[in-house]
């Protein structure tokens, strides 16, 4: 290689034929073609930068894919795709990495055989670099996502008309711009946080909302002795749409319910009919919840909380005592109820959103717990590369109490 100053340096086929013969290398089982190379003496280093794709990641750019880069100025860079986000690494090579635009590769070359001339064609070394950049697979940063949301959460009809809420609204092209996370992992984000779009702008809705929503629904299905697990969507929406919007009113019972295969209790046969099986679990959990928040101190005995718990979500749904250990893990505990509600209120992944911050909350709370205890507290943590039972082995020590794992801090006793 040289640097190539005008045409000072030129490369004619008589050289590379003698430098064949002195590399001891049989011409026949080389190329006809053989490209010079030479240094460009206007380098573009700054303006161009590598990146390593994996194999996923490269058919997906070939296939026409975009990938977006996102992040504030103090904010770590991410890449994401349409579905996926990755954590945006620089990295260094102690080899030089030169970019030849016009470069062939051995598969582009013709193979003319051994009686055609040797053609040498110069090609030109453009930059020479020592860093790239590298994607690793990680967890969506949404911890933004519910503070923009609480900036002015969704009440009801008669609240918007008074306009009292002075805080920003966000559409998803906004929200795209903000959060470092792809499409599909800000959707399903507002998913769970009971988000709904409302005129173009997506509003969480105020959890004391929610619950008259819910109650509404409620009502209107005890009052056609509908089964909880055979509600017509259609008929529910089309009277209660009087009383709330259509769009909660349909996302409400998609929150708290799933679509089921069989036919409205009328018998019609309408296939456009669909039919909504109400989830027991998320409703219980709502009750609970309910109670919990207003106390934060409820629970002096838990089976206080049972016997309010059963009169306000109804004698005929699964409120039995399993079910109230499966969808609130650790409100039976006394000593932790009011962190519990404080948790669920503030948000786990906006408040602790680091194994070692969450785990230390949790142990302040209380000192051991056991698995099925504190697993719900951190499955939001996990990856594929760390599930729960690795992020309890790197940041909790364990011990056997009367033949049960308990964990609980690594830190000083």
């Amino acid at each position: 290689m040289a640097r190539n100053d005008g045409n000072l340096m030129e490369r004619t086929a008589e050289q590379v034929e003698k430098v064949i013969v002195n590399a001891k290398l049989n011409p026949d089982e080389l190329h006809r073609e053989t490209q010079a190379v030479f240094f460009s003496s206007n380098f573009d280093n700054s303006n161009i930068k590598l990146l390593e794709l994996d194999s996923e990641l490269l058919e997906s750019l070939e296939a026409g894919t975009s990938l977006v880069i996102r992040g504030d100025k103090n904010e770590h860079a991410v890449v994401c795709t349409s579905s996926k986000t990755y954590e945006l690494k620089e990295a260094e090579t102690s080899n030089s990495l030169l970019l030849l635009p016009q470069c062939k590769l051995a598969c582009d070359l013709e193979d003319c055989g051994s009686d055609v001339t040797r053609k040498v064609t110069p090609v030109t070394v453009s930059a020479m670099l020592h860093q790239y950049y590298e994607l690793r697979p990680c967890k969506p940063r949404l911890q933004k996502l519910r503070r923009m949301l609480s900036e002015n959460v969704y009440r009801g009809t008669e609240y918007e008309l008074m306009d009292n809420d002075s805080g920003r609204k966000y559409t998803f092209d906004d929200l795209l711009d903000q959060i470092q996370a792809s499409e599909e992992e800000i959707l399903t984000a507002l998913e769970n946080l009971h988000a709904c779009e409302i005129d173009g702008y997506w509003r969480m809705l105020d959890f004391d909302y929610t619950s008259t929503v819910m109650n509404r629904i409620l009502s209107y299905v005890d009052e056609n002795s509908w089964s909880h697990a055979a509600v017509p969507l259609a008929a529910t929406l089309d009277v209660l749409q009087e009383l709330e919007p259509r769009r909660v009113l349909h996302r409400c019972m998609h929150w708290f319910g799933r679509r089921a295969s069989s036919p409205p209790p009328d018998g019609a046969s309408d296939a456009k009919d669909a039919v909504v099986s109400l989830d027991e679990d998320k409703i219980c959990r709502m009750f609970a919840e309910e109670l919990l928040r207003p106390t934060r101190n409820f629970l002096k005995l838990p089976m206080r909380f049972m016997m309010a718990w059963k009169d306000i979500s109804h004698h005929d749904r699964t409120c039995h005592t399993i079910t109230y250990w499966k969808v609130f893990p650790v409100v039976e505990l006394q000593k932790i109820c009011r962190k519990a509600c404080e948790f669920n209120q503030l948000g786990l992944g906006d408040k602790f959103p680091t194994g070692k911050s969450r785990l230390s909350a949790l142990f302040a709370a209380k000192e051991k717990w056991t698995f099925e205890e504190i697993r719900p507290f951190v499955q939001d943590l996990a990856t594929d590369s760390m599930d729960v039972n690795a992020l309890l082995t790197k940041y909790t020590r364990s011990s056997m109490q009367n033949g049960i794992k308990n964990y609980s801090s690594k830190g000083p006793r």
